[in-house]
């Protein structure tokens, strides 16, 4: 579980770097002649992954310092005070043909085996709220710069206060000597124009000094033209030439620093006015990502505690299914609860049988052992039952319960149909009392049919009760196999633990019966078979079954909707102009559908036909069997007893049929009783 938090912790961060990366992409690149001068201060990584912080002047050169120290952040304060190192990495550089590109060539070697340089490009990136520049050294002292910018119109902003175009001039730092003589001409450096300035020097005679007024639209060479002709004035021309050209390269440079210097936060801001809404959108899907992956992070933790939770391992045979009711045990409070196998069954630590997790009512219990565990106890099963007053266990008969208001109980008849605990009977009609589930436990006695739990290697096996019960233990023979058939086991006298044995369960079809299963909404019998184990609801004793059909699977499929394909000679009640008739089986046919069968109607009559004729086909839903008085035949009493062979006492009144069943350990003889059709099968279908 932490090595998955830990993954899904990385992949979230991960994700986001990405996201970002994918966000910075440029979208556009700008021409560099233009915005000659504006400088940025940016972070990068050398080859050795050591932090630089690098000064970029655009169109003038590039300088490294460091490495940065832990803590301190690149701008213009470090590095004018920090420590570190400093390090030209190009000056004077070249454009290419797209005046995309500038290469600093010509830098300082020091630490290098060759001269430093770089290359550099301005992109637009939407992404980015201020200028950024990423730094890279692909090679060793050879980098590559790309600086970012929120807009193409952010940086036309910030040019329109850059140096003016006509600052060409590459200062060639001439001596300031005359310095001095200037003094009076700063005040014509605001403007370029005030170079006519030196012609009134030389002498007031030229008329023409007012004409240099229009003269600084075109360029200050036209006032030398009309002037060459004075001598003297070459002398000082010289002198104030050199003067003017040096003082506007130092405040020129001033203005470059300060006005290109990316914390002026209020020009970005102007700028960035009409980019606000790009900014917004791709916060808000940063953060919509973002919250995904805190979502699946949410999701990695409670798989993770599902997975914590769960069983280690299956066991190869279950004690109880998915979805089985159960009762359960309640140490604290000493009572029996109904609750629901809600988990596969797990063997910590190598136990021979495993546990479950049950739900309550309202909590769910955890790791329950089998002793604490037991099958629900249904109507007509024999049971033992607690007499609290002579404290002694004797038999009953379960005939309801109760699980509402709790505690769970049953209402119980002795077999001397007397109340529990010595209570008289009553007069008739009374309802029978309950008694609470833990004065009521199963009843084996010598002879009964049950099922044991062999280990989570064997599972349920079934065997027979080799005498009557010693409870805790119960003493069992293996008779057969497992409920798979694939294991057989022979054992003369096993002693198991009460949890271990139950019931036999007793099911109406086998897995792989052929079935006739009637479909309510054609009103039509189609052919089937059994494709599942009987499904018993809770505390019922007729099971539900699944039916493969030709095309589709039906599911739950009751009892009464299910009967036994009729053979060929099978005496049977057909529908014969309303009135229905005895007849008996020749043959069926299933294609094309629907079922029907090939009928002859005792007495000859009109099935017969002439000889040779064929035997006319009535539909399935026209033929019914036939009960008579006297007729062999077995009856399904639930899941408690299954099938029970029994004679029908007389004619049938259909849908019942009146019954006499035979003498059975398990079965309380009756003179007769009635059951529904679905129930009653010829006996010479009975399975042994």
């Amino acid at each position: 579980a932490t090595a998955m938090l830990f993954s899904s912790w990385m992949f979230a961060i991960l994700s986001s770097h990405w996201l970002q990366l994918a966000a910075s992409a440029c979208t556009e690149y700008i021409l560099l002649s233009p915005n000659r001068g504006k400088m940025v201060y940016a972070e990068g990584l050398s080859i050795g992954g050591d932090r630089y912080c690098y000064e970029i002047v655009v169109g003038i050169s590039m300088i490294q310092k460091g490495p940065l120290p832990s803590g301190e952040t690149c701008d213009a304060t470090y590095f004018k005070t920090g420590s570190g190192d400093k390090y030209v990495m190009g000056a004077s550089p070249t454009i290419d043909a797209s005046g995309l590109l500038q290469s600093y060539t010509g830098g300082h070697n020091t630490f290098c085996p060759v001269r430093r340089s770089s290359t550099m490009q301005v992109c637009v990136d939407s992404s980015q709220s201020i200028v950024t520049a990423d730094v890279q050294e692909p090679k060793v002292c050879t980098y590559t710069t790309i600086v970012h910018v929120p807009s193409a119109h952010f940086f036309r902003q910030l040019s329109t206060t850059q140096l003016p175009t006509t600052t060409v001039a590459p200062a060639p730092s001439p001596s300031p000597s005359p310095s001095p003589v200037p003094v009076p001409l700063p005040t014509p450096s605001p403007s370029p124009s005030p170079s006519p300035s030196p012609s009134p020097a030389p002498s007031p005679a030229p008329s023409p000094s007012p004409a240099p007024s229009p003269s600084p639209s075109p360029s200050p060479s036209p006032s030398p033209s009309p002037s060459p002709s004075p001598s003297p004035s070459p002398s000082p021309s010289p002198s104030p030439a050199p003067s003017p050209s040096p003082s506007p390269s130092p405040s020129l440079m001033s203005n470059i620093t300060t006005t290109s210097t990316l914390q002026n936060r209020s020009t970005i801001g102007a700028a960035l006015a009409s980019d606000e809404p790009e900014s917004t959108a791709t916060t808000i899907v940063i953060v919509v990502v973002l919250a995904l992956l805190l979502l699946c992070c949410l999701c990695v933790i409670l798989i993770c505690l599902y997975m914590k939770r769960r069983p280690k391992a299956r066991v190869e045979f279950e004690a109880y299914e998915i979805g089985d009711v159960v009762e359960y045990y309640s140490t604290a409070d000493g009572v029996w609860v109904q609750g629901k196998i809600v988990s596969y069954g797990f063997a910590p630590n190598g136990a021979a049988t495993p546990s479950y997790t049950v739900a309550l009512k309202s909590k769910r219990r955890h790791g329950v052992e089998l002793s604490n565990l037991r099958t629900p106890l249904v109507k007509g099963r024999k049971v033992n039952l607690l007499n609290e007053t002579t404290g002694v266990w004797s038999p009953a008969f379960i005939e309801s319960y109760q699980t509402d208001p709790s505690p769970l109980a049953y209402a119980v008849k002795t077999e001397d149909n007397s109340k529990p605990n010595d209570q008289s009977s009553g007069e008739q009609g009374e309802q029978t009392p309950l008694v609470p589930a833990h004065n009521v436990r199963p009843l084996f006695e010598e002879g009964n049919k049950v099922d044991v739990y062999l280990g989570i290697t064997q599972g349920w096996v079934r065997a027979t009760v080799e005498k009557d019960e010693t409870w805790p233990d119960v003493a069992v023979v293996i008779e057969a196999s497992n409920e798979g058939g694939e294991t057989n086991i022979v054992v003369d006298i096993l002693e198991l633990h009460h949890y271990q044995v139950r019931y036999a369960r007793f099911e109406a079809y086998e897995f792989g019966d052929e079935v006739e299963y009637y479909s309510t909404t054609d009103g039509l019998w189609v052919q089937g078979k059994i494709d599942s184990r009987g499904l018993v609801p809770n505390r019922e004793i007729m099971p539900s079954y699944t039916v493969q059909l030709k095309s589709k699977r039906q599911d739950g499929v009751k009892l009464s909707e299910l009967r036994t394909p009729f053979e060929k000679e099978r005496k049977v009640n057909i529908l014969n102009a309303g009135v229905w008739s005895p007849a008996l089986i020749e043959r069926y046919q299933t294609d094309p559908s629907p079922l029907a069968y090939a009928v002859k109607i005792e007495g000859g009559g009109q099935s017969s036909g002439e000889q040779g004729q064929q035997t006319p086909l009535v539909p399935a839903h026209n033929v019914r069997p036939l009960f008579k008085e006297g007729t062999e035949v077995d009856v399904y009493l639930g899941v408690v007893h299954g099938w029970v062979p029994a004679t029908v006492c007389y004619d049938e009144t259909w849908p019942w049929v009146a019954v006499e069943l035979h003498a059975s350990k398990n079965i309380v003889v009756v003179d007769f009783f009635k059951v529904e059709h679905y129930q009653v099968r010829f006996s010479r279908d009975r399975r042994i």
